[in-house]
């Protein structure tokens, strides 16, 4: 069981999200090696987790960034961004990934915050609030950075250049299941919307 290992619950998660993700892509890894490279994480260095995972080492990352969230106007967003940038349009896949994230994610992310958050005496309705507000961030972000990476790609604040088709059909793959996704939330919805805006303004 990926998201079973008997070690701290932040650990935990982050070493059964590598290993799954690396299952994904057909590059099975030991938990041994997983536990390692999500404790490189956690100590803010993903170095190690991007040798291994290539441009998939942004699920975890978006996971690392919603547990450290200061805000979007604080910089976390951009901050998202900015290791997606280095990807180019390649980091739309992951971002696929992390909007088609199996429930066990979930379930395994809501254990983390319940095994990091009830030693200090939070109550379940504490833990719930927690886990559901890193979830909005998440989705919040990920469109948020999509939308700057579309914007920083085709140069829309400069000399604009053309999007590849690939990148198009990514981009309304993600948009698609992000509607899907029925979210209720403003927060998330007014970057939805300024996705689909950043979308048409270069198509």
């Amino acid at each position: 069981m990926l998201f079973r290992q008997k070690t701290d619950p932040t650990v935990e998660f982050f070493s059964g999200l590598i290993a799954l993700t690396a299952q994904s892509i057909g590059r099975p890894i030991e938990q041994s090696v997983a536990t390692k490279l999500a404790q490189d994480l956690l100590a803010r260095n993903s170095d190690s987790c991007i040798d291994y995972l290539g441009v998939y080492a942004l699920v975890p990352i978006a996971y690392d960034e919603v547990r450290n969230w200061r805000g979007c106007s604080a910089g976390t967003c951009n901050s998202f961004y900015s290791q997606m940038r280095p990807f180019g349009w390649e980091s739309l896949a992951p971002i696929e990934t992390l909007l088609n994230r199996p429930v066990s994610v979930s379930q395994a992310h809501y254990r983390m915050w319940e095994g990091a958050l009830k030693p200090q005496g939070i109550s379940l309705s504490g833990i719930k609030s927690e886990f559901e507000d890193a979830e909005r961030y998440l989705s919040h972000m990920i469109l948020h950075a999509t939308t700057n990476l579309v914007h920083g790609q085709t140069g829309s604040f400069g000399n604009k250049t053309s999007m590849p088709v690939s990148a198009k059909v990514q981009l309304m793959a993600i948009v698609a299941k992000a509607d899907n996704m029925r979210f209720s939330d403003n927060f998330v919805l007014k970057e939805l919307d300024g996705l689909k805006r950043a979308i048409q303004s270069v198509s």
